[in-house]
């Protein structure tokens, strides 16, 4: 079957994709000069019992993006039919999906996912005030701009609020994404689309699906009863604060997760300045305390345990400037360990000693004269050394019987 040139008012250029119910084309509007791109169902593809089903939600698509007007939500033009096939115009953006970047194994840096997250949570949180829950928010359906935006796209199955589409029962959405209550087929609102935003810093973060399965069922057994690994687990960059944002965010109970979009977006933004704090802060003084409190968070992890998965997705994440970093202070541990050993009395114990080693030698020394001159009787010499204004007390007692004179009497 040919492709056609033609649809509405805009002149079709090129394919940008196939589905299995249609083509994306890229296409151009003549009247104002501007590309777009082209959403088409071919209706004669499309089975008897689920070609009304499908076109209703298509005309959703439509509906419910055409109202938004946003800078991180892709813009929607017209819907139209031509020839058996229903289209939506819609902004053209030059870009690639997340998804890809995730299947390309491409690992951001902490606060380009944080930028990420907070880009989606700007678009879902105008969509929410407009009344549109979006309902499939998934890699698959965020586009990264050149520029380091991003663009939230595909409506299809989005709920408006006056709309009785798709309400109680049904069961739509990309399963490693979806909320519990999706998965129950229980009504949602706003806070489905958090705890799927939630699932999407859960992968960028430590590059693992929250809820990973073999299967459909697997998987929603895992988003209704299981609890993902901590993400600082998984990555050791990862601050506390972050791991708490995630966690709340990944709420069972939707009145335990934020709010909305605009709760989590400040939330995101505070854990990851306090955890940024906190690291400076560690680092510029590191106390006895820190010390400790690291070493028990070592602890901590070793008790819980890795699995080889874990420890391989972590050391893929480490920088060849941390792994020298790491060498240098290893080394430096390593040469004043020996330099202990080598000299075990510390230049603080050596000052405090000197003193009485000098005391002690110089009465020996005198009661040995004393000593020569009468034979005959016996001194017993005590000598009790204490360095005044020292924290340590050095007690230097010894007895040294040596020949000593008899009292004068005259």
């Amino acid at each position: 079957m040919s492709e056609p040139s033609q649809l509405g008012k805009y002149n079709i250029t090129s394919i940008i994709g196939r589905g299995a119910m249609g083509i994306v084309y890229k296409a151009h509007d003549s009247f104002i000069d501007r590309t777009v791109a082209l959403k088409t169902i071919k209706q004669d593809c499309l089975d008897a019992e689920d070609a009304e089903q499908v076109l209703l939600r298509f005309k959703t698509e439509a509906q419910a993006a055409g109202r938004l007007s946003h800078p991180n939500i892709v813009t929607v033009y017209e819907y139209g039919e031509e020839n058996n096939t229903a289209f939506i115009a819609m902004e053209y953006v030059e870009g690639r999906t997340l998804r890809e970047a995730i299947a390309n194994n491409e690992r951001f840096p902490l606060e380009a996912v944080v930028d990420i997250i907070k880009g989606i949570l700007d678009g879902l949180a105008y969509a929410h005030e407009k009344g549109v829950i979006h309902r499939d928010i998934k890699p698959d359906n965020i586009i990264l701009l050149k520029n380091g935006r991003i663009k939230i796209t595909d409506f299809g199955i989005a709920r408006i609020e006056s709309s009785n589409l798709t309400q109680h029962g049904d069961v739509l959405g990309t399963p490693s994404y979806m909320s519990p209550e999706q998965c129950t087929g229980t009504p949602v609102d706003n806070r489905s689309d958090i705890f799927s935003t939630g699932a999407i810093l859960y992968h960028l973060l430590t590059g693992e699906k929250a809820f990973p399965g073999d299967n459909m069922t697997a998987i929603m057994h895992r988003v209704i009863h299981d609890t993902p690994i901590i993400p600082s687990e998984l990555n050791l960059s990862i601050y506390p604060d972050l791991d708490q944002c995630v966690f709340k965010s990944l709420a069972k109970n939707p009145g335990q997760r934020f709010q909305n979009a605009e709760e989590f977006s400040t939330a995101l933004t505070e854990s990851l300045e306090t955890g940024k704090n906190s690291f400076v802060a560690a680092a510029s003084s590191p106390t006895e305390e820190t010390v400790l409190s690291r070493s028990s968070q070592t602890d901590t992890h070793r008790r819980k345990g890795m699995s080889a998965k874990a420890l391989l997705s972590v050391l893929s994440r480490v920088k060849p400037v941390y792994t020298g970093a790491a060498a240098l202070f290893l080394l430096l541990v390593v040469i004043t360990i020996w330099m202990t050993m080598k000299n075990p009395t510390s230049p603080e114990e050596q000052t405090i000693l000197a003193p009485a080693v000098i005391k002690k030698e110089k009465a020996m020394k005198e009661a040995s004269e004393i000593a020569e001159q009468d034979p005959q009787d016996r001194l017993t010499i005590s000598i009790t050394s204490k360095p005044s204004g020292s924290r340590k007390i050095i007690n230097d007692s010894y007895q040294e019987t040596v020949r000593g004179i008899r009292p004068r009497t005259d």
